[in-house]
Order: structure tokens, then C-alpha cells, then sequence
């Protein structure tokens, strides 16, 4: 009987609208049958790799590290398709399992080398026209009003209409208010979290839910146009079908369905908040020259410069920012207190630097140094320049400025700037702690 060491390998993949291809059970038991009557050798390890695309080949990365290391001998698949439908990733990986001597079995066929890239081609050509048929599929789906992903927060979906949710609509319709009346999204989440409201993946049960709402969570609903009753599809694209990147699509490209269910937002709301939203930015912060140097005392986050309109800039706690007090506190630092710092730094390294520079240089006296001319030990012109230096007058040194120099100085001279509170690890006042770099 063959001693080899053998890895079965099953994939199955699905369709979009979830239409099984085959059942990957069905694959393990006749190729675990297959090598058993074949006396193959003896299967060291079973992959089910359930649903999952046959153009994205980091799923084998595992089956790499095995035969790298030498830990299996052979790898038994159903059919080239099983292995992928990337022609350039097969050919890539053929080689590899070439050079580690790593033996390729199929079941329903035999492996050729010369042949196999004409078989490779062959399956990506069928990936890129499923790809095309199940795009076409979907998009027709779209137009004549299918709902094909989750309703957005605020909404309940019965079969292909949205209809207002009684748990959550009004809070849509708050957010849009307070938004209008002048609250920040910061503020706004904050606000949101201390009645410990969960915010929209939460309250849909997603294993990946945030625990409370962001800055980020509630401009995404003001920025989505499916609250004026229109249900806009298409938004993003994939790259290609071997390229799983989403690419943003144009409005032109878009597919807009008007007055498609029952608004939570007059189309004249949401256009004023939209405008709002453009001028007040991203509202994440603005990078600045501090930017990685400014820390938050109460949670070890960073700072980042806030601007609101009517108001002087200020850098704040950032996760206070996203999602208020029930993340941290503002931590509110001037822009005029870090300058203050950076350049009581600067003052700091310029008198370390110049510290041995203060004591007068001590010459010695003319006499001696008229001796040593009259014994021809100095020249006539190098008396000269010491009998200068002498009756010269002192030289003060000017005071160094670091005004205006700040932004380019902080970096060279600071490690960290921590902002606490009142009362934060023993500080009686809110104050700066500055860790210099000399």
C-alpha cells in the first residue's frame, strides 16, 4: 500500500442569490471512498473550504504551509475546477507544488502539466461569464423592485416593500432634527449613548455589532438618501470578478427608485443636512503637525483638532468625539497651550545645548603671550589676533526665538503630550504633561 501522506481538498461555492453548486459533503465522502479504493496512502488532513470563490486563492494558503513543510505528500481534489478558477493564481500554484514535490491527484480526471493551463483558462473564461450572468441576474432583480440586503435602520422590510420601523423610525427623525438644529455628530452620538439606545448593527444582531453609536454611525444615516423614499441600489461595484474591491459608482450609474416607500426625512431636510455635513468636513478630526503626539490623559486615546463654526478650533479626546461621554471626556486643549509648550521645549533644549557655552573663554594675559613673541615662539601676526580677542568687548549671544517655529519644532523636540482633567492621576488642574525627546 502507498505510505504517502494525503491532503483532501473540497470547495463548493454559491451563486449570489445562495443557489447551491454542490454539496461539499458529497465531495468529502467520494474523495475520502476515492482514495481508499485507489490506496492512495493515508489521509492526514480533510479541508472544506463551504462557499467560498474558486478566484480568491489565499484560502490554500493553509495547504501552502503543509507542503512547505513538508507534511503531506499528495493533494486530492475532485477536478482542476476545485483548485480555482484563476488562471494565473493555478499556474502559480501548480509550480509551487512542483518545486516542493508535492504530488496533484483529481478524481474524475487525469493531471497533465502541458494541459492543465488550457484547462486553467477554461475555468477562469466560466467564472468571468457566471460572474456576468449572476451581475445581469441581479440588476434586473433591482429594477423591477426586489430588495436583495438588509433594510436600513429604521426600517422593516415585508417581502419587497420598506415599511417604517415603530422601535427605531423616530430616532432616524431625531437625529436628522438635532443634526439641523445644530448638534454635531459627536455630540448627537453621545447624546444617543447615554439613553444606552443601540446603535443600528446592534440592534440588527450582527456578529460584528459596535457596542455604541460613533460619529462615523450617525453621519451614515444622514448621508443615506433611503430615508426620503427613494431606494438607491448599485452604489458600489466589485473591480472585476477576480478583484473582490468595491468600487463607488457614479450617480449616473446608480439604479433609483423614487417614492419607492414612506419617508422618515423631507428630500428638502435631507438636502440642507447634506450641505451641513460638506462644510463641516468628515468630522473625524483634522490631521495636523501634532498629529501622533497629543494623548488623552483619562483614555490613553489620541487627540485630534476639532473646528466648529462660530468657535476657535480645539483638540479633544478622539473617542469623546465619536461617541461622547460614554467613551471619555473632552479633554479640551487650546491650540495656543501646545505652542506654549512645544516652545517652553525649545527653551528647555536650546539652554541644555548652550549650558557649557556660558561660562567667558579665559585667555591668557599679553605679557605671556609677548614673552612667547620675543622668544620667536608665536608669529607677529598671531600676537596681533590674540592682543583683538583680548581688548574685544564680549560677545552676548541673541535670545533664541521658537515663535512661528512651533509645528516644525514639536516633532524634533517632543515624544508626547498627555491632556488630563481635574482630579486625573493626582493633577488638581487640567494641565499638559510633556515628555521631551533630550
Amino acid at each position: 500500500m502507498d505510505e504517502r501522506r494525503i491532503l483532501v481538498y473540497c470547495r463548493e461555492s454559491r451563486d449570489e442569490g445562495g443557489l447551491l453548486r454542490g454539496r461539499i459533503e458529497t465531495q468529502r465522502e467520494m474523495l475520502l471512498k476515492y482514495a481508499k479504493e485507489m490506496r492512495l496512502g493515508k489521509v492526514v488532513k480533510v479541508i472544506t473550504d463551504d462557499d467560498m470563490t474558486g478566484t480568491d486563492f489565499s484560502r490554500l494558503d493553509v495547504v501552502r504551509e503543509l507542503a512547505k513543510s513538508g507534511e503531506i505528500d499528495a493533494i486530492l481534489l475532485k477536478d482542476s475546477s476545485r483548485l480555482g478558477r484563476n488562471l494565473t493564481e493555478s499556474l502559480l500554484f501548480t509550480e509551487f507544488l512542483r518545486e516542493v514535490g508535492v504530488e496533484l491527484i483529481f478524481e474524475s480526471e487525469v493531471y497533465n502539466e502541458d494541459i492543465f493551463p488550457l484547462e486553467a483558462w477554461f475555468h477562469e473564461m466560466r467564472a468571468k461569464e457566471d460572474s456576468r450572468k449572476i451581475r445581469s441576474v441581479v440588476y434586473h432583480k433591482m429594477r423591477e423592485g426586489a430588495y436583495l440586503v438588509a433594510p436600513p435602520y429604521g426600517y422593516l422590510r415585508e417581502g419587497t416593500k420598506l415599511l417604517p420601523d415603530p422601535e427605531c423610525a423616530g430616532v432616524v427623525k431625531e437625529i436628522f432634527r438635532d443634526f439641523l438644529s445644530g448638534a454635531s455628530v459627536g455630540e448627537i452620538a453621545g447624546r444617543l449613548n447615554a439613553r444606552e439606545l443601540p446603535p443600528p448593527s446592534l440592534y440588527k444582531g450582527r456578529r460584528d455589532a459596535k457596542e455604541a453609536w460613533s460619529a462615523a454611525g450617525v453621519r451614515h444615516i444622514l448621508e443615506n438618501e433611503s430615508y426620503t423614499g427613494s431606494r438607491v441600489m448599485k452604489k458600489t461595484v466589485g473591480a472585476s470578478f477576480k478583484d473582490k474591491r468595491r468600487l463607488t459608482t457614479s450617480r449616473d450609474e446608480r439604479i433609483i427608485l423614487e417614492n419607492d416607500h414612506e419617508p422618515l426625512v423631507t428630500r428638502a431636510d435631507f438636502e440642507k443636512a447634506a450641505s451641513r455635513l460638506a462644510s463641516s468636513g468628515r468630522g473625524g478630526g483634522e490631521k495636523t503637525p501634532y498629529a501622533g503626539l497629543l494623548f488623552c490623559g483619562g483614555c490613553g486615546g489620541r487627540l485630534i483638532l476639532r473646528r466648529k463654526k462660530g468657535r476657535k478650533p480645539v483638540y479633544v479626546c478622539a473617542k469623546y468625539n465619536r461617541c461622547g461621554n460614554s467613551a471619555c471626556t473632552a479633554h479640551r486643549v487650546a491650540p495656543e497651550e501646545i505652542e506654549s509648550a512645544v516652545r517652553g521645549a525649545a527653551y528647555g533644549a536650546y539652554f541644555l545645548i548652550n549650558a557649557s557655552d556660558g561660562e567667558e573663554e579665559t585667555l591668557p594675559p599679553l605679557e605671556e603671550s609677548y614673552e612667547d613673541l620675543a622668544a620667536g615662539q608665536i608669529t607677529r601676526a598671531f600676537f596681533e589676533k590674540m592682543r583683538a580677542r583680548v581688548k574685544a568687548p564680549a560677545r552676548k549671544e541673541a535670545p533664541f526665538d521658537p515663535a512661528g517655529h512651533e509645528e516644525k519644532l514639536a516633532p524634533l523636540l517632543i515624544g508626547r503630550i498627555t491632556a488630563y482633567e481635574k482630579g486625573e492621576k493626582g493633577h488638581f488642574y487640567a494641565s499638559l504633561e510633556i515628555e521631551t525627546r533630550f
